[in-house]
């Protein structure tokens, strides 16, 4: 739970230094929000990892457990390059490929996640690992909605003008966001209470070095691509941190 609380931290304070200091150039704006999906993407990992460690089945967790970090470690390094990628490459209008790069690897991260609570509910819990369904309906649900208000431009699209500032999608989406992660931490948290002596006795306590090092390896590698992605656009922009083609057309 160190891990992802220590992840879920880093996504809130990335996100929202991102969202204050967008607007002082165009630059800066891409600048935020690559940093904003190194969170974003920080986070799925230490999710993936708090949820499948306290709310998998014993048997799912004895054959994920040596390929665990190295697949959710890759899945997260991926939402980084893509959303970075979709968020370089594309200019308005954007085209439907933008969204599907930003929205695929990250689904495809939370689809591993929850894939856990499924198979505990298909398989009726087997070994008597008790889920506690309702917190982690509460966090699929919120998730969801999210990404609903997220991807649909709802309600804004609806009443142009009126929600610039506050009750468009994207305001929602953030507060689902927070939800999501306190859902998160409250289910877990309750599997790991109720299902305390059948996690010890079955499984390895995580490794405080080898949990420190991924978290340092994927940090590197957030900044690394941050960086690449910042050098490879730089070139567009002038000393002001504004678009030169959009200066050219203005002085035209």
């Amino acid at each position: 739970m160190l891990t992802c609380l220590i992840t879920s931290t880093i996504m809130f304070i990335s996100s929202a230094t991102a969202h204050l200091m967008h607007q002082k150039s165009h630059l800066c704006h891409m600048t935020c929000f690559l940093c904003d999906f190194g969170g974003i993407s920080f986070n799925g990992f230490g999710a993936a990892f708090m949820q499948t460690f306290m709310s998998g089945p014993i048997w799912y967790y004895k054959a994920l457990e040596p390929y665990l970090l190295p697949i959710i470690g890759l899945q997260s390094a991926l939402c980084c390059l893509l959303n970075s990628l979709a968020q370089t490459k594309y200019k308005r209008p954007y085209p439907p490929i933008k969204r599907f790069l930003q929205f695929a690897p990250c689904g495809a991260l939370w689809i591993f996640t929850i894939l856990p609570l499924f198979i505990n509910y298909l398989m009726n819990e087997p070994d008597g690992f008790q889920i506690s369904y309702g917190y982690h309906f509460c966090h699929i649900f919120t998730f969801l909605a999210g990404a609903a208000f997220f991807a649909l431009d709802f309600p804004q699209r609806y009443f142009p003008g009126r929600l610039d500032f506050f009750g468009q999608g994207h305001n929602i989406f953030h507060v689902c966001v927070f939800f999501v992660v306190y859902f998160q931490f409250k289910a877990c948290y309750t599997d790991f209470v109720t299902n305390r002596d059948l996690i010890a006795q079955t499984r390895q306590e995580p490794n405080v070095y080898i949990c420190f090092l991924s978290l340092s390896v994927l940090i590197s590698y957030y900044f690394y691509m941050i960086r690449s992605f910042y050098k490879m656009i730089k070139h567009n922009f002038d000393q002001e941190g504004n678009l030169k083609i959009t200066k050219e057309i203005k002085s035209k």
